[in-house]
């Protein structure tokens, strides 16, 4: 009798566990569709549609709105076009605007081995464009975005002849680390990235603590639920911000450049503005005296301001 309850009750406890693996993993599905719901919903509030457009088999999304002459929106490292919510809808009253989530970011394709160097970003974005047929437009970069968006102005002066930059990251110093090292902790930085951790991240990107929500963490957090290649193609993208060509590579800028600056930004210090608005020949360097690296959710009636200013200049 002993040598026949032993296999019961192995059964029985068996059957318990995967009880409750079966609950947990129901509840975490769960969790994830209202994660994904927070990152959605703010579309639907603006009556913004999520749209893909296929890149060699690699689907890319981004939104689109408005009509008028074109605004292109380039986030940063790490975040993706929910980044703008706030400025697409003051604009699109006037203009075409279109953000793009980056490849290896938010909802676009990313690939474990990808390339997310300075010169892959800028051609990756520049066929996009192709593929949507904007023959020209103004670009907005923010942080990483900034980088991007004045290497493509380097290529294609004649087609981004104003290109307005959020706290560009242009500083190499900001990676302190070789990429190859960064890509080592993918597994370790996958594990330790939830709801806790992304509040902490996002508090460090803008200057007021009363925005940092769980609806914001969400969205924020939302692009990382996956099995870690999100992980992974944030730490490959290190690559782009540790390029030591910047920032003396776009002296070659002929475009007008707008750099906006935050003063308590503590990712991408004023003195680093200051040395890329000296590199630039047509540059203008505004700063706001209270905002941190993510101005255009500290302050995006004043930075909506500045953009439009230079729009109009």
């Amino acid at each position: 009798m002993v040598t026949d309850a032993l296999p019961r009750d192995l059964l029985l406890a068996f059957a318990a566990l995967i009880a409750v693996l079966i609950v947990v993993g129901a509840w975490i599905l769960l969790k994830r569709e209202e994660i994904a719901d927070a990152a959605i919903s703010w579309l639907k509030s603006h009556e913004l549609e999520s749209r893909y457009i296929e890149l060699d088999g690699e689907r890319m999304h981004y939104v689109q709105a408005g009509r008028g002459p074109h605004l292109v929106f380039l986030h940063g490292i790490g975040a993706s076009l929910f980044t703008w919510r706030h400025l697409l809808p003051v604009f699109a009253e006037d203009h075409t605007v279109t953000a793009i989530d980056l490849p290896g970011f938010g909802r676009s394709h990313k690939a474990r081995r990808g390339d997310y160097g300075l010169d892959a970003q800028r051609d990756r974005v520049l066929r996009i464009l192709d593929a949507l047929g904007i023959p020209d437009a103004t670009l907005v970069g923010s942080s990483m975005g900034g980088a991007i968006a004045l290497w493509m102005a380097c290529q294609s002066p004649e087609r981004f002849k104003k290109v307005a930059t959020l706290a560009p990251a242009t500083d190499p110093k900001i990676v302190p680390i070789k990429s190859a090292q960064l890509l080592r902790l993918a597994p370790y930085a996958h594990r330790t990235i939830n709801r806790r951790t992304m509040r902490w991240i996002y508090g460090r990107v803008v200057a007021r603590p009363e925005l940092v929500v769980p609806e914001t963490i969400d969205a924020y957090l939302e692009p990382y639920l996956d099995e870690g290649i999100s992980a992974q193609s944030f730490l490959a993208a290190a690559r782009l911000l540790a390029d030591r060509r910047m920032p003396d590579c776009f002296a070659a800028t002929k475009s007008r450049v707008l750099i906006v600056g935050g003063e308590r930004d503590r990712l991408v210090r004023v003195p680093s503005l200051r040395r890329l608005h000296r590199v630039i020949p047509d540059a203008t360097l505004v700063l706001h005296p209270t905002a941190g690296h993510h101005m255009m959710e500290d302050e995006p009636e004043w930075t909506a301001d500045a953009l439009r200013r230079f729009l109009e200049s």
